[in-house]
């Protein structure tokens, strides 16, 4: 993963601190909650779902590129310093950042990624409106199932391109010639002094937004970043595989927690409906008890 170019963990820096930032977040996060459902449904046309997937890759492609321009980084390096991040156990544990990058290469993570959306949203408006407490622990396994579920198809794609590197049928992409580190900032006197320098690296989100301050808690490690002298460490396809079995031991112990909720939701049903049966017989018995008097 070593540059020949020497040493960029600045960019990454750069790159991963500008991914978790308000701004980038925030518009990818409402980007996603706002098509997720109609994406989910069954009966969506595939033509809307291309369209939506192409807007989220324009969206997502247009932000990248803007942070890089503005740190005056050429464009066509975007791809190459991803791809340095992404053989990282750093960068491919980050089931957030790593998914919404692969989701503007790969229609099926964006598709696990909308559906973990979508599951997030529905667990939302059952919190909003007060359902019933076993409902709202149903709805919340299945979000959580839904990120399992996407984190495997993650690292599935994670190793499928580990083993081509390592097999010599992918060339590994590497950043080439980068300018140095930015200088620092210096300290703004007051929040409103402080201006934008098209050289500098993008400010760090110091609070996720409020409605997405949770996402993706099961899977999710987030990346920290370091002060541009961090090495990375190297992610083989072994290191994956040993991943996917971890995840694949949680999806079946949330499937089996699942299927217990599911069990216990239906014996409750039986036991109202029972219940429900006896009070009416109770009640039409004592109305003929009555008649006969």
């Amino acid at each position: 993963m070593e540059s020949e170019s020497g040493d960029i963990s600045w960019i990454i820096d750069a790159v991963v601190t500008f991914c978790q930032s308000n701004e980038f977040r925030d518009k990818i996060s409402a980007y996603l909650n706002s098509n997720c459902t109609e994406y989910c449904k069954a009966n969506t046309p595939e033509e809307l779902k291309i369209t939506v997937y192409n807007g989220y890759v324009t969206m997502y492609n247009d932000l990248i590129t803007k942070m890089f321009t503005e740190m005056g980084l050429p464009i066509e390096q975007i791809k190459p310093a991803w791809d340095y991040l992404l053989q990282s156990e750093e960068g491919a544990s980050d089931t957030r950042m790593a998914s919404e990058f692969l989701s503007a290469e790969n229609i099926s993570i964006f598709g696990g990624l909308m559906e973990y959306y979508n599951a997030r949203h529905f667990l939302s408006s059952l919190r909003d409106s007060g359902s019933e407490k076993d409902v709202i622990l149903q709805a919340t396994s299945a979000a959580e199932l839904a990120e399992l579920q996407l984190a495997i198809s993650l690292s599935t794609e994670l190793e499928k391109r580990a083993k081509e590197r390592e097999s010599g049928k992918k060339v590994e992409s590497k950043p080439i010639k980068l300018p140095p580190p930015p200088p620092p900032k210096p300290k703004a006197t007051t929040p409103s002094s402080e201006t934008a320098s098209s050289s500098s690296v993008p400010s760090s989100s110091s609070k996720a937004s409020k409605d997405d301050s949770d996402a993706f808690g099961v899977t999710g490690k987030q990346m920290t970043v370091g002060d541009g002298k961090k090495k990375l460490t190297p992610m083989t396809s072994s290191g994956i595989q040993s991943r996917l079995v971890k995840l694949r031991e949680m999806e079946e112990s949330l499937l089996q927690q699942l299927a217990k909720i599911r069990e216990e939701q239906e014996k409750a049903v039986r036991e109202r409906s029972s219940d429900l049966a006896a009070k009416m017989k109770a009640k039409r018995e004592a109305a003929l008890s009555a008649q006969k008097k």
